[in-house]
């Protein structure tokens, strides 16, 4: 094998490996920012569930005072 083609070799196995590093890591990337997602979506229904939850119990305590006053 002739030395330059042999260094040629390494330079493109190097490459093909930082390329896989980058794809892994992109890869790792997409994924972390899709659970992000998911997670901040998972927190808004439970925030609007509250806020549905003290609509209703500011009702009930409107209700609550009108039935008490009459």
């Amino acid at each position: 094998m002739k030395p330059w083609f042999s260094k040629t070799l390494l330079s493109y196995n190097k490459a093909m490996a930082l390329n896989a590093s980058s794809l892994s890591f992109t890869r790792d990337l997409e994924d972390a920012i899709d659970r992000h997602i998911v997670e901040c979506d998972r927190i808004a229904r439970a925030l609007q569930h509250l806020e549905d939850d003290n609509a209703r119990a500011t009702n009930a305590i409107s209700v609550s005072e009108i039935t008490q006053i009459e």
